[in-house]
Parts: C-alpha cells; sequence; structure tokens
C-alpha cells in the first residue's frame, strides 16, 4: 500500500485537535508500515507540558458499510477501545487480584468528548485518531504470556458488558461462512489453480482440500447452529491473535488491533484465541490451549453450557480463517495456509468424535486448573 505524507502543518494542525503539540518525528523512520488498511505515523508530542510518544492513525478503506456511516468500523473499534480501556484499569480476577489488561486508549479531542475526528484528505472523509505508543517488553512470548492473554481477553468481555452506545453485528461470523465457501465454490476452477499456485498443490491435491472443506464445514456448522441460540453473546475481539498483542514495558497485557471487533457468541472469540495461541500449523499445544482456559476462567467464568460448546466453537473457529484465507488467496494476497486451519477444524472434530470433553477445575489456582484441564499433554 502508498503510506501517505503529512506537511508539518497538516501535523501541527490535527495534533492540535487532540490537545497535543507537535515536536519532531519520533523516529528517522516517520511512517509506521503496519497493517494494509491504515497509515500510521510515530510523534513526539507536548500534552501539557508532558513529553509522549503517540501513534496517529488515518483509517484509509473501511472493512465494512453498517448503518450508511463509512468508515464504521473505526468509528467503532476507536469508541469501543475508549470505554473498554477505562474499565479495564480497576477490572479484579474472580480472587480479587488485579487484572493486567489494557488497551491503547485513544485521546480525546479538545472540543468534544468524541475520541476521534473526522478530516477531509484529497477531497475524501478519513476518521483519524490518537493512541499512546506502547513500547514492547520483549519479542518472544512464555507460557504466562499465554495465561495473560487468556485473562487479558476475558477482561474485555467483561469489560464491554456495558457498551451500548453502538450495535455492531459480525459481518463474517459463522453464519456467514456457508455462503462464503459457496462463493469459492462458484470459482472452484480459480480457486484450484491459487492453491496450486501459492501452496505448490497439485490440481488433485487442490480438489481434494476443496472436497474436505465442504464435508467439514457442512458437518460443523450445522452442529454449530443447533446450539449457539443458547450460548451468551457480547462484544468480542474477532482476531485475537498473538500479532495482535503484546507485553509492556509497565507490565501490562496490551491488545493493540481492533479492527474486527463487533457482536457475537463470546465462547467463539475464546476458541479463536485458544486455537492462536496453542496451534503451530497442524499442532495442538494442549499445554497452551490449557494455560489460556485458565487464565480466562480466573477472570471470567466459563460456564457449562460454554465449556460443552467450546471444541465445537474451536471448530468453527478453524472454519472461519479456512474461508478468510482462501479469500486472501482468490486476492493473491500475503496469507497463513487455509490447510492449516483446515487443520485445526478437522483436530476439533476428531477431538468431538472420540467423545473427549474439556473439563476445567473449581480450584482457586492458575497452575491446578492446568494441571486438572481436559486438555492434557499426552
Amino acid at each position: 500500500m502508498h503510506y501517505r505524507t503529512l506537511s508539518e502543518a497538516e501535523k501541527i494542525e490535527i495534533l492540535g485537535q487532540f490537545g497535543l503539540i507537535y515536536l519532531r518525528r519520533a523516529f528517522e523512520d516517520e511512517v509506521i508500515p503496519e497493517g494494509r488498511s491504515d497509515t500510521k505515523f510515530r510523534f513526539m508530542v507536548d500534552n501539557h507540558s508532558k513529553k509522549e510518544e503517540v501513534v496517529l492513525t488515518i483509517y484509509e478503506t473501511p472493512d465494512v458499510h453498517i448503518n450508511g456511516r463509512e468508515p464504521f468500523y473505526a468509528e467503532a473499534s476507536t469508541r469501543y477501545a475508549a470505554h473498554v480501556a477505562q474499565k479495564l484499569i480497576d477490572m479484579k480476577d474472580r480472587d480479587g487480584n488485579p487484572v493486567r489488561a489494557a488497551l491503547a486508549s485513544p485521546y480525546q479531542t479538545m472540543d468534544t468528548a468524541m475520541p476521534f475526528i473526522h478530516r477531509l484528505f484529497g477531497g475524501v472523509e478519513k476518521v483519524v485518531t490518537i493512541t499512546p505508543f506502547i513500547e514492547r517488553a520483549r519479542d518472544t512470548m512464555d507460557a504466562s504470556d499465554t495465561r495473560e492473554a487468556g485473562r487479558a481477553l476475558a477482561a474485555m468481555h467483561r469489560a464491554a458488558e456495558d457498551f451500548t452506545e453502538i450495535t455492531l453485528p459480525n459481518n463474517f461470523g459463522p453464519a456467514q461462512l456457508r455462503g462464503a465457501f459457496a462463493a469459492f465454490t462458484h470459482e472452484r476452477e480459480t480457486m484450484v489453480q491459487k492453491l496450486s499456485v501459492h501452496l505448490g498443490m497439485s490440481n488433485d491435491q487442490a480438489s481434494l482440500f476443496m472436497d474436505r472443506t465442504a464435508t467439514l464445514l457442512d458437518k460443523i456448522l450445522t452442529a454449530w447452529d443447533a446450539i449457539a441460540p443458547k450460548l451468551a453473546t457480547g462484544w468480542i475481539n474477532g482476531d485475537y491473535f498473538p500479532d495482535n498483542t503484546l507485553p509492556s514495558r509497565d507490565g501490562k497485557f496490551i491488545t493493540f488491533d481492533l479492527g474486527m471487533i463487533c457482536q457475537d457468541t463470546l465462547i467463539y472469540d475464546v476458541a479463536i484465541g485458544m486455537n492462536a495461541w496453542s496451534f503451530s500449523g497442524a499442532e495442538c499445544d494442549r499445554a497452551q490451549a490449557a494455560m489460556f482456559l485458565a487464565g480466562y476462567n480466573n477472570v471470567k467464568e466459563i460456564t457449562p453450557p460454554e465449556l460443552d460448546a467450546l471444541p465445537l466453537a474451536a471448530a468453527v473457529a478453524g472454519i472461519r480463517w479456512t474461508m478468510s484465507r482462501m479469500g486472501k488467496l482468490m486476492d493473491d494476497l500475503p496469507t497463513r495456509s487455509p490447510v492449516d486451519s483446515l487443520n485445526q477444524a478437522r483436530f476439533w472434530e476428531i477431538f468431538i468424535d472420540q467423545g473427549q470433553r474439556i473439563e476445567l477445575s473449581g480450584t482457586a489456582t492458575i497452575s491446578d486448573r492446568v494441571s486438572q484441564i481436559g486438555l492434557k499433554p499426552q
């Protein structure tokens, strides 16, 4: 993507609307090349005589069009962040201990309570936000970070329980997966070609992949449709992967990408996160999955119906990412292999078919919960 530039006058004017005084770029390369849909800048500013590093984000293209607003997703994620960030400050787990979860809380504008502005760039209106720059403590994560990831997701679910400013249904959730695959089936010959070009499959292997996807998708989604209406819903992250989080230098576990927040089934969001933290290709690290679930359950209880539904939700999550990655292949975009995500769904299908269950211990400590969970290393 081509990242835009800002003049010195534009930097001063935009930052001034948030009560910040532009001092200088924070480092030699002014633009932070993260993501394909947003332009980000990192600046050093004066915030009421206090020097701070901030990230200015220009939301370039909307992912969805909701209620005639464009780009509505940018406004939704920013309002969500402002609400949830404040609720996380005093969040405690079920044992009464502080939860170290946090979001990059957006700055409010000077003349309103809104955490963003609308601004014209080349005659096109864009949403602009300012958030603090958060310095990563380390590049690699360990088991304690997996536990904190589960705790952080649970904390966000709790913090958003009273976020009622807007509604935003999941535009690519379980209900849309059949339609997504039908579109690929309609262009099956092209999809087979893309799988061959990008993944080195033979045409026979690509065709077999398509057939297996169709069979598994129908089985998993039919079962999910039967139980999903009985499960608790709320605001979900929808994209809770290690790439979108970081341990910060001040000891917080930060979630910084909220581009896919929406409303859907909460345990489905837990399943997305559990898969993300426990799978490497087709292999599930059961100890990692156990740690993630233990952390979540320590902050927000996973109810018996949710626990029963979790393996199926994890299979649905695997199907969802299979569809997403197939879509990127169709557009010739870089992506992880859809074969890996389908194998995640297949893992949970076998788990269910073999009558295995996930059981969380009722004991108080994290270590006890991990040792007694149904996802123990084999």
